[in-house]
């Protein structure tokens, strides 16, 4: 440990955590924000034509999830060579308000191009935060500061398009440039981030550079500090268990996301709804979500009950996709069809205790030296779930029933695979138990 006392550092990384959640809320808006605005800028505000427009939507949307898994494999790396955590949130912070102002200056659709890939960088802090409460905290106290983690994520995306509401009528100058509803949200998020870079220079500590909790506990020889990118992703691929974390994180958010896509298309060509409906299905899926983390977060799970959360999480996947598939026989009986909404909300709410867990137990199997690189590797698969669901919703959605029951018997293989290495789930080893130093140089 550095030259503080054991009670200084506690308060530190109490300190730190909280900055940690309000990070995350702050992602949570951003992501939420730019999706919900950017169509409308590029079409109403830069008036690109319709032959371009699909074109600028996707590479910006694209571009800006790619920088972000780019990013994160990159720098958490770096992060693991100094863990000079306050630098690196100054970083991070200084790269997403440059790309933020940017995105608010409405002269031109290579300018929001080029602000999502400046701020596309910010996602480069979420594996790092989370390394550091893996080192900063011990298994039983982990899941306790995990799940107001994702609390404060999904609160962030809910928030957000709530704060274009207070654009909607927006038109005046700020600085020269001029800000209306397409553009308030980069307004706003500039400040936030802005807030966030003050806090951080005053409040962020550098945790696991002081102390490492984890090291300082584990009876292993982690011998892994010399490790170089390419022999650290050999370690983690070779592992069955990492690797399935990996396939079932990239799987979750490719759901995710294509229910996201399709939501719009159903409620108004499919149902025939208006259009404000969407909002009534993604409100309540939101509310649903925050009210399931307030209940974990009061009452923590341990890994036992966290692990039935998780094979809770798999059925949901699979409730979902059968509520589309029911959608795609377009029967008129509204009660149902309101009902049907009810169940997927509640079933879509529960598919984040998946993400929860299999971010605790990857803490659990890799040494501190491999946390946040790991970390990102793991929220890469995600991000590239993302970013396939984002692409491809459109076109899976001309065939609802046939893809919605192909990806019922994928997702019921995939649930008889962690049921069948539950053990192994529950009660994670090291990696290094299995793979020794020697065998990967």
């Amino acid at each position: 440990m550095s030259k503080i006392s054991m009670k200084e550092w506690l308060k530190r990384r109490s300190r730190t955590t909280k900055i940690f959640y309000l990070t995350n809320l702050a992602l949570g808006i951003e992501y939420s924000l730019t999706f919900a605005t950017l169509y409308v800028y590029l079409k109403d505000v830069l008036h690109v034509a319709d032959e371009n427009l699909n074109s600028f939507y996707s590479a910006i949307s694209g571009l800006y999830v790619f920088v972000q898994i780019l990013s994160s494999l990159i720098l958490s790396k770096v992060f693991e060579q100094n863990r000079r955590l306050r630098l690196m949130f100054f970083i991070i912070n200084v790269l997403t308000i440059i790309g933020n102002v940017l995105y608010t200056i409405p002269s031109s659709p290579y300018m929001l191009l080029a602000g999502r890939f400046i701020s596309g960088a910010g996602g480069a802090i979420q594996p790092i935060m989370m390394s550091e409460l893996a080192k900063s905290y011990s298994p039983d106290e982990l899941i306790d500061k995990l799940s107001p983690m994702a609390l404060s994520l999904a609160l962030g995306l809910t928030l957000g398009p709530s704060i274009n509401f207070a654009f909607v009528h927006a038109d005046f100058w700020f600085f020269g440039v001029h800000i209306v509803f397409a553009n308030g949200s980069g307004l706003v998020l500039t400040f936030l981030f802005l807030m966030l870079l003050f806090i951080s220079i005053f409040f962020v500590s550098d945790l696991s550079r002081e102390y490492d909790l984890r090291d300082s506990t584990t009876n292993l020889k982690e011998n892994s500090e010399n490790l170089d990118i390419m022999k650290t992703t050999k370690a983690l691929l070779t592992n069955i268990d990492i690797v399935l974390i990996f396939l079932f994180s990239f799987n979750l958010f490719l759901a995710y996301v294509t229910f996201d896509c399709w939501i719009p298309m159903v409620v108004v060509d499919v149902l025939q709804w208006e259009p404000r409906e969407i909002n009534s299905v993604l409100t309540g899926s939101g509310v649903v979500l925050i009210l399931v983390f307030l209940y974990i977060s009061y009452k923590s799970p341990g890994k036992e009950r966290l692990f039935q959360y998780t094979l809770l999480a798999f059925t949901g996947i699979g409730v979902c996709y059968g509520c589309f598939l029911y959608f795609s026989l377009k029967i008129e009986n509204l009660k149902l069809n309101v009902g049907m909404w009810v169940l997927y909300t509640i079933s879509v709410a529960s598919m984040q205790f998946m993400d929860i867990f299999f971010l605790d137990t990857l803490a659990e199997m890799v040494p501190s030296t491999m946390q946040a690189y790991s970390e990102s590797v793991r929220i890469a698969c995600s991000r590239t779930g993302a970013v396939v669901g984002l692409f491809t919703a459109a076109f899976t959605f001309r065939y609802l029933y046939k893809y919605c029951l192909l990806c019922i018997i994928f997702n019921t293989l995939l649930f008889s695979i962690f049921i069948s290495r539950g053990k192994f789930f529950k009660e994670p080893s090291s990696i290094f138990l299995e793979i020794t130093y020697a065998e990967i140089l």
